[in-house]
């Protein structure tokens, strides 16, 4: 393990794991698509957001994609809100 430290590899993975989730969501067929789709929004800024752990010193040459970086970060817990409130609104429409 000289070349990638433990951090690199598990994050690696967890953003592999993450974006196949999204990708599953935004596929899948179901009555609750919308809902999908904001969880996977959700989850595909959340993985933008980890690869913090794989970029080392790439930001400091191309600092537009860092800041790029920086602005998705703030649609996830907005995203996260948006699916809460659906679901919570498709349930009680059924009661």
């Amino acid at each position: 393990m000289d070349k990638y430290s433990f951090l690199e590899i598990s994050a690696f993975i967890g953003i592999f794991l993450v974006l196949f989730l999204a990708l599953f969501l935004l596929t899948v067929k179901t009555k609750h698509r919308l809902a999908n789709w904001l969880l996977a929004l959700f989850l595909f800024t959340n993985a933008i957001d980890a690869l913090k752990f794989l970029m080392r010193d790439f930001p400091v040459n191309h600092i537009n994609l860092e800041a790029f970086r920086w602005s998705i970060n703030y649609l996830a817990p907005a995203s996260f809100y948006l699916c809460i409130i659906r679901l919570f609104f498709q349930l009680s429409i059924k009661t």
